[in-house]
């Protein structure tokens, strides 16, 4: 991979957790009513979604990197406030795994649903970015569906973040 290839990844995956955070930080300001919204077609009350998203991305660095988080989350809600750590964390972890610079299509076995399964590097590092996108929008689904409105999740809002931080 040449360098600029890889700065477009770190970049990329960059977004994704900060997209992630920052919705997590937004949520973190609803009311525990509120957090238990849901909507028709959405995995289920916002809280139970982002507790899945970010348990789900356990699961996929633990199969990139080989370790196990410092922390699992073990239940099917946690408050999002827990929610926020676990986030930052893995965002460290996205930036440790893309500087080991493992080979993008090693095919490797991992478990699924208790069944060995083979797959490829790149295709989990893709799951996990189309999976916290799919499950980011459903998020915003519940909050828009019930009249409150979503943060700016967009690559735009992440551009201007990143300006911000660098002038």
């Amino acid at each position: 991979m040449t360098e600029a290839a890889a700065v477009y990844l770190m970049r990329f995956l960059a977004y994704h957790s900060w997209a992630t955070r920052k919705l997590i930080h937004f949520c973190c300001s609803l009311t525990p009513d509120q957090r238990n919204l849901t909507a028709a077609g959405t995995t289920g009350s916002i809280e139970r979604t982002l507790t899945h998203l970010v348990s789900s991305e356990q699961f996929y660095l633990r199969d990139l990197t080989g370790e196990d988080p410092p922390k699992w989350i073990e239940s099917l809600i946690v408050p999002v406030e827990e929610l926020v750590d676990r986030a930052t964390e893995h965002a460290m972890r996205w930036v440790d795994y893309l500087e080991s610079r493992r080979d993008p299509d090693e095919v490797f076995t991992t478990t699924w649903r208790g069944k060995a399964k083979l797959v490829v590097r790149w295709g989990t590092m893709t799951q996990a970015i189309a999976h916290g996108a799919e499950h980011r929008t459903q998020v915003c689904t519940v909050l828009g569906a019930n009249g409150i409105e979503p943060p700016d999740l967009s690559v735009a809002a992440y551009e201007e973040a990143v300006f911000a931080e660098s002038c």
